[in-house]
């Protein structure tokens, strides 16, 4: 029985570790805006890794953040960088996950127009009530 046990904990943390992708030097500076420090991220980048390349802009972007320039340094050597091969199939998995997004918020939109117009349908079409 603890077998079961160990074994279905071990396919909940090794499934919980393989949806979380590299971090984007967005998430990165949305997570030093909430508050997290310089260097609970570069342990965070350290399971993580990093999807991005920091140019100048993207230096701006950290900076602004909050980022230390000891995270930025890190960052641009690309200690927490991924290979290319691996960056490039991140990409393509975070450009699949943005359409699949954006599909359902349009299915949610088309949804939502639907549902408002059968209510205007449903009140239009009923009768006021007389009064006694």
């Amino acid at each position: 029985m603890r077998r079961w046990i160990y074994l279905a904990f071990s396919l909940l943390v090794f499934g919980a570790q393989a949806g979380q992708l590299p971090l984007t030097v967005n998430q990165i500076g949305l997570m030093l805006r909430a508050g997290y420090s310089s260097n609970s991220l570069m342990h965070e980048l350290s399971t993580r890794h990093f999807a991005n390349t920091v140019d100048e802009t993207n230096e701006k972007v950290l900076v602004k953040a909050g980022a230390s320039a000891e995270l930025i340094a890190a960052l641009k050597s690309g200690i927490y960088s991924l290979s290319p091969e691996k960056t490039a199939a991140v990409q393509q998995q975070i450009a699949a996950e943005e359409q699949r997004r954006a599909e359902q918020s349009e299915a949610s939109r088309k949804s939502e127009a639907a549902y408002q117009a059968g209510v205007v349908r449903e009140r239009s079409a009923k009768p006021a009530p007389i009064g006694p």
